[in-house]
C-alpha cells in the first residue's frame, strides 16, 4: 500500500455502520414526532441528527471507507480486528 494511503478496516466499517445506525434511528424519531405532532427536547435532536448535512456526512464517510482498499486477513485487518476488540 501506498504511504498516505488509507485502508478499510474492521473497526472504520464498523464506525461507518455505526453512524449509519444513528441516522436511521433518528429519522425513525423524527417520523414519530412529525406524526404525533409533539413539540420536546428531543424534536431538537432528531431536528439535528437527520439533517442533510449529517446525511451528507454519513454518506461521505461512507463512500471513503468503501474505496479504501485492505486485504481481508492481512496483518493490518487482523491488527484491527483486535483493536475493535479491546475497544468493546
Amino acid at each position: 500500500m501506498s504511504p498516505g494511503v488509507l485502508a478499510a478496516t474492521p473497526v472504520t466499517r464498523v464506525q461507518v455502520h455505526s453512524q449509519r445506525a444513528y441516522l436511521d434511528a433518528w429519522r425513525h424519531v423524527a417520523s414519530l414526532l412529525k406524526n404525533e405532532g409533539t413539540k420536546s427536547a428531543v424534536s431538537s435532536f432528531a431536528a439535528n441528527w437527520t439533517s442533510p448535512e449529517f446525511e451528507e456526512f454519513v454518506k461521505d464517510l461512507a463512500d471513503l471507507v468503501d474505496n479504501l482498499e485492505i486485504p481481508p486477513g492481512s496483518k493490518a485487518w487482523e491488527a484491527s480486528r483486535e483493536h475493535y476488540g479491546q475497544e468493546l
